[in-house]
């Protein structure tokens, strides 16, 4: 039957016009991405039915293969066939391709091209090859790994360069996709996670790094530790940037610097020690905001000692425990967060949330009360009360018509009989 199935599509494919065969590739596509239970190798397509269309020489059927199609075959055929034809379609192929099932087809070196921003300056190409390749998750084993660990033969790749790059890169969900089970570990992701340690804590101090590390530190979603890191170094190379206070830009969550803030985040996500129920504050801790960060991430505080530190420490410390499941995880500690959490901090709450209910499924908590900003309950509140303000000035209103009224009939009545009286006494 699944033969007799697959000859019916082939043939019904055959016969439909581009338009309709062009929506099935695509759907087409969707089917076999949702089958892949390891992104490094693409398995379950058609190769016959690929070079079936390929041969209707179609060029709205051949944009649907490019972005559709796994088999070698078609991808390198696709990847020239119109470079001599034209050049805006030509481009359009390739972008397909690239974000594609097997963008790992097309030969490396033309891959170094697009990377190194060759094509940018030959190919009418404003990087949307380089950004559909670094968005593609399939690309993470010959592309990515390699790229964020400077390895050959992406290791000529400028800083400037770089930054570009990245901006392409943080996008793609492999960034937080392990793989790894019970009888394997995933062993690109943590090569992915180990060029992002080094793009993180190697990159130059500058002011248009510091923007294009933030951006990436903001995607990075569960933590990173290195025994043999120097964080105190780091946190010192990034301080000494503006340090004449000229052109600093403010924080997004917190009332910090951006510079500062980018530190805090640094200390979340990548910081100097590992989790322990029994973590103290350090002395460096108790006078460094930043080295603070990391304790409040980290460490499995009291009720009473988060209310402290929200007093003491406001929004840099909420942005902190947003980091710490074992803040989040628990009732009474993640309440005391959402009572005064508010701005930018909302939109980062709901994203740590998400990400602990794919981790742990029995996690429901109450969003209802935790996702409306401080700003909102404000805002209700406010209307709530002139709504009752106004209600009650409506009841008095209607209470003193009611009273006005009976007065008039009472003053009608009163009349009628005084005018009775006159008349028969």
């Amino acid at each position: 039957m699944k033969t007799e199935e697959k000859v019916i599509k082939h043939a019904r494919l055959s016969l439909l016009e581009p338009q309709k065969v062009y929506e099935e590739l695509i759907q087409y596509k969707e089917e076999i991405s949702s089958k892949q239970i390891n992104l490094d190798w693409v398995w379950g397509n058609d190769d016959k039915l690929e070079v079936e269309l390929l041969s209707r020489d179609e060029p709205l059927i051949d944009l649907g293969l490019a972005q559709a199609a796994a088999s070698k075959e078609v991808v390198e055929t696709l990847w020239s066939k119109y470079d001599t034809k034209d050049k805006n379609f030509a481009l359009a192929v390739k972008v397909g391709i690239l974000g594609g099932l097997n963008a790992s087809a097309i030969p490396t070196e033309n891959l170094v091209k697009i990377l190194e921003g060759e094509y940018v300056a030959n190919f009418d190409d404003k990087d949307d090859l380089a950004y559909a390749l670094l968005k593609n998750k399939h690309a993470r084993r010959f592309v990515i790994k390699d790229l964020l660990n400077k390895k050959a033969p992406f290791n000529h790749i400028s800083d400037d360069r770089m930054m570009v790059l990245l901006d392409a890169i943080k996008h793609n969900e492999c960034l937080n996709i392990d793989k790894s089970d019970s009888e394997s570990p995933d062993l690109t992701y943590w090569a992915i996670r180990g060029g992002l340690f080094k793009i993180i804590t190697e990159a130059p101090v500058s002011q248009n790094w510091l923007y294009s590390l933030y951006d990436l530190l903001g995607v990075i979603q569960e933590k990173y530790f290195e025994k043999e890191f120097d964080f105190a170094a780091f946190v010192e190379k990034w301080r000494a940037l503006n340090t004449d206070n000229s052109s600093t830009s403010d924080g997004y969550y917190t009332n910090l610097s951006l510079n500062e803030e980018f530190l805090c985040l640094a200390a979340c996500l990548i910081g100097y020690r590992g989790f322990s129920k029994e973590m103290k504050l350090s002395e460096k801790e108790k006078t460094d905001i930043v080295y603070r960060c990391e304790y409040y991430s980290k460490a499995s505080l009291s009720t009473k000692q988060i209310t402290e530190a929200i007093i003491n420490d406001g929004s840099v410390f909420i942005m902190s425990a947003l980091y710490n499941h074992e803040i989040l995880l628990h009732n009474n500690k993640r309440e005391l967060i959402e009572e005064v959490i508010s701005g930018n901090l909302s939109h980062l709450y709901n994203e740590r949330i998400k990400l602990l209910k794919i981790t742990y499924p029995w996690f429901k908590p109450n969003l209802t009360q935790s996702t409306e900003s401080k700003e909102n309950k404000e805002n209700s509140s406010e209307l709530k009360e002139s709504v009752d303000a106004l209600r009650m000035s409506i009841n008095t209103q209607y209470t003193e018509l009611i009273t006005l009224k009976y007065l008039v009939y009472g003053a009608l009545i009163a009349a009628l009989v005084f005018s009775w009286l006159r008349k028969y006494l």
